[in-house]
């Protein structure tokens, strides 16, 4: 039997949609299938292509929950669809479900239960890299010095699938999405939350509720590719355990590395004494409210570990480095490629030949062929950084026979060989992903503008 839309109900599912028939037929599912059933689904169009209406009002006219809203194009994208949308719901706990996400059955449930007392609620962040690799973090918005780290220009690290909001406190904070432009709707509401100061009641656990499966990295993947991705990980949730074997088989690694470079170690603390101060009781016990309770297994610790004594001075051995390499280059979300900032801070410790031989170390590894790949496009980086431009090209080439995964991590690296090598052009060429997509204030796009030019790059 269908289910009857409920006079109030619990939450308020809003999902943005515009041209991604395929995922979206994998999304609408995440939101119905929830243990908590008494929700609305706002499917809020902005401009929406005739294959995904097609898809919206066919889920709708079987379930009573649904609204599809056809609202016209906005050169924002979804914002002022988004927006829209908020001024009609009806339920005071609002979720955004993008089209390329997975949320697990208890999703609602768990959020939704804590915004009873809080304003914004959030889970652990979950995100997946082309290879299929995992990372964590348990965000502790909840936390005064981790939303401090965020206020003083940190990073987010939390995406949309990942937290809960109620739509009296978008509308006390005035985060009016409809007048966003230069930065994602996720962003310019954390900005307005987290600037209200005491007046946002946080909440948060350390719970896997949900899978990021980020669009900047995939932008090479066509969405018949990105919905079998989506299916892949759909299959892979049981729905009795609750995220955790998400959370054991995830690195913390990579996230810890955009920490630790916002907020430096201290020297003469413990690890477990630093992550206290981003609102992570290490140890899964927490007494705090303000620290979230994260139980890790000991290769997760181990990793954490070896960061942090990098962070903090103390050199660790370049064999743990090496195994650590695979992990930090592959990037989960956003348009510039891990590799980068990786290398870089290995340079900042050691020598080039040092960083060279670490990443010979991590070749040597019995390693998959996408982290094979994303080695590669290190080593493809500091032989270019070196001077060895024909080396660094041979590097990314076998990368990318190797394994799709590197994705738009080699974008930016080609267009770089390119312009070492005096070929404007190509490097051009390399960067079309970028300027299909109107992002001209990116570092590498800047590099290319300025040789086009004749100027310095």
């Amino acid at each position: 039997m269908m289910p009857e839309p409920s006079a109030a109900p619990f939450a308020s599912i809003l999902l943005p949609i515009i041209d991604r028939a395929e995922t979206l037929e994998k999304a609408i599912p995440c939101a119905l299938n929830q243990s908590r059933q008494d929700i609305e689904l706002l499917i809020v169009g902005s401009g929406a292509t005739a294959a995904v209406l097609d898809i919206a009002n066919r889920f709708a006219d079987t379930d009573a929950r649904i609204r599809v809203l056809d609202l016209p194009p906005s050169p924002e994208r979804t914002t002022t669809a988004r927006a829209t949308a908020l001024g009609m719901v009806r339920s005071d706990r609002i979720f955004i479900l993008q089209d390329d996400d997975v949320w697990l059955p208890t999703h609602v449930e768990v959020l939704g239960g804590l915004l009873d007392n809080a304003d914004f609620a959030s889970s652990a962040t979950l995100a997946v890299t082309l290879s299929g690799a995992l990372q964590c973090w348990p965000c502790a918005f909840n936390n005064a010095s981790f939303r401090q780290m965020y206020q003083q220009g940190g990073p987010k690290l939390i995406y949309e699938a990942h937290y809960a909001f109620r739509r009296s406190a978008y509308e006390r904070a005035q985060v009016q999405w409809e007048n966003v432009r230069n930065k994602g709707c996720s962003r310019h509401l954390l900005d307005c939350f987290v600037n209200e100061g005491g007046r946002i009641r946080w909440a948060a656990t350390a719970e896997c509720t949900a899978i990021s499966l980020n669009s900047p990295p995939r932008w090479l993947q066509d969405n018949a590719e990105r919905a079998d991705e989506m299916q892949t990980w759909l299959s892979r949730i049981d729905d009795g355990d609750r995220g955790r074997g998400f959370i054991c088989n995830a690195s913390y690694a990579p996230i810890l590395l955009r920490v630790l470079r916002a907020r430096p170690a201290s020297t003469g603390k413990t690890l477990t004494e630093y992550l206290s101060g981003v609102g992570i009781a290490l140890d899964g016990v927490s007494g705090d409210d303000e620290l979230l309770a994260a139980s890790v297994t000991d290769q997760q610790r181990l990793e954490m570990q070896t960061l942090f004594d990098l962070f903090s001075g103390r050199r660790p051995p370049m064999e743990r480095l090496a195994e650590l390499i695979p992990v930090l280059l592959q990037s989960c979300e956003g348009h510039e490629p891990m590799y980068s900032s990786a290398t870089s801070m290995l340079r900042h410790w050691y020598s080039w030949p040092e960083v060279r031989e670490m990443l010979e170390l991590a070749l040597r590894q019995d390693l998959g062929a996408a982290e094979r790949a994303y080695v590669l496009t290190g080593r493809s980086l500091a032989r270019l950084i070196e001077g060895d431009a024909k080396g660094a090209e041979d590097d990314l080439r076998n990368a990318e026979d190797l394994s799709k995964a590197v994705g738009m991590s080699a974008v930016t690296l080609r267009a770089k060989i390119a312009l070492a090598q005096g070929r404007i052009a190509d490097a051009v060429a390399a960067i079309e992903p970028y300027q299909s997509r109107g992002m001209t204030n990116i570092p590498i796009v800047n590099e290319v503008a300025a040789a086009e030019m004749g100027g310095p790059s």
